[in-house]
C-alpha cells in the first residue's frame, strides 16, 4: 500500500483531519486567542500525535508487506513406459518482509480456445437445439491421458477460462475439500521463500501430429483439469494468458503470459521474458492411462 492509497482509507482521512485540527488549534491558540493557550497546546499535542501515529502506521504498511513476484518458469519432463510429458511450473517468490498468507493463483486465457477444446457437441435429439458436450473427445480422438475417474474438465461451457484457480506444488494451507478432492490452490509463502504454480502438463504425439495441453485446476495434478486443448503440430500456436496472484498481506499482482508452440519448439513468455523448453521436441507419444481401444483417431 502506497502512502497515496493509505490517505484514501478511513485511517488516512482521520490522519488528515487530526493534522488539520492540530494546526487549527495552534493558530487559534497563538494568534486568534479564541481558546485558552493551555487548552490550545493540549489539543495541538493530541491531534498532532494522532497524525504522527497514523503516518507511522502508513509507512509501516508500505514497507512491511509481502512482495510477490513471478521470477522464473521451469519445465519438468516425465517419462515412463506409457509415454512422455512435461510440466510447466511458474516460480513465485516473496521478496517482502512478512509472510504472504492464503496466496492463490488465478488463470485467464485470453485467446479463443473453443475450437481447440477436446470436446464434441451433440444434440440430445435429432434436429434439437438443446445440446450437450462430451469432454475428452474431439474429431474422432478420445484422449487417453487421464484415467476414467477424472475424465472431463472444470472449464464452463462455452470454454472460457477467466480468473479460475490453478494449483500449487506444495499447498501448505488446508483449504478443505470439494467435489473432486482436496483443494490445492492455497498456500503461504514466507519472506525470501518461493513456491511453484503448476500451470499445465504438455503431451505431444509425433506420429499423430498433435499436442495436448492440460491446464490444471484447484484440485491438483491428479484430478480433473481446468481444460485440455489439442493443437496440430504443423501450426504455429500462441495462447495469450493472464496470471493473477492474490493473498493476505500482499498486493494483487498480474502478469501477461503467452504459451507458444510450433513443431519442435515450446516457450512461455512472461512479461517480455522468454523461457524456452528444449526438451519439448523429445516428446514422442501420449501416455495411455486406460484401455488401448479408447485411443482412436479417424
Amino acid at each position: 500500500m502506497s502512502v497515496k492509497d493509505f490517505l484514501a482509507t478511513p485511517l488516512g482521512i482521520f490522519s488528515i483531519v487530526f493534522l488539520a485540527a492540530g494546526s487549527i488549534a495552534l493558530i487559534f491558540g497563538y494568534y486568534v486567542h479564541f481558546i485558552e493557550m493551555n487548552l490550545a497546546n493540549t489539543l495541538a499535542a493530541v491531534f498532532l500525535m494522532g497524525f504522527v501515529t497514523f503516518l507511522a502506521w502508513a509507512i509501516r504498511e508500505t514497507t512491511y508487506v509481502a512482495k510477490l513476484k513471478l521470477v522464473d518458469v521451469e519445465y519438468h519432463v516425465f517419462k515412463d513406459h506409457y509415454g512422455e510429458s512435461l510440466r510447466i511450473l511458474i516460480k513465485v517468490k516473496n521478496e517482502g518482509k512478512v509472510i504472504a498468507k492464503w496466496v492463490k493463483p488465478l488463470l485467464s486465457i485470453q485467446s479463443d480456445i473453443g475450437k481447440y477444446a477436446i470436446a464434441k457437441e451433440e444434440s440430445t435429439k435429432m434436429n434439437s437445439e438443446h445440446k450437450y458436450y462430451a469432454p475428452c473427445e474431439k474429431e474422432g480422438f478420445t484422449c487417453p491421458i487421464c484415467i476414467r475417474d477424472v475424465r472431463g474438465f472444470l472449464c464452463p461451457y462455452p470454454f472460457t477460462v477467466s480468473d479460475n484457480y490453478l494449483c500449487w506444488t506444495v499447498p501448505e494451507v488446508e483449504a478443505g475439500k470439494g467435489l473432486y478432492g482436496r483443494y490445492c490452490h492455497v498456500t503461504n509463502i514466507p519472506p525470501g521463500d518461493a513456491q511453484y504454480i503448476v500451470l499445465a502438463d504438455v503431451y505431444r504425439d509425433e506420429q499423430k501430429g498433435f499436442t495436448v495441453v492440460k491446464f490444471m485446476s484447484e484440485y491438483g495434478t491428479e484430478s480433473k483439469p481446468r481444460i485440455c486443448l489439442k493443437f496440430p503440430l504443423n501450426e504455429e500456436i500462441s495462447v495469450n494468458m493472464k496470471i493473477k496472484i492474490v493473498g493476505e498481506n500482499s498486493k494483487t499482482v498480474e502478469y501477461k503470459a503467452m504459451l507458444e508452440m510450433f513443431i519442435n519448439s515450446l516457450k512461455v513468455c512472461l512479461e517480455g521474458r522468454e523461457y524456452v523448453c528444449e526438451k519439448y521436441g523429445e516428446l514422442k507419444k501420449l501416455p495411455m492411462r486406460y484401455s488401448p481401444e479408447a485411443y482412436v483417431l479417424k
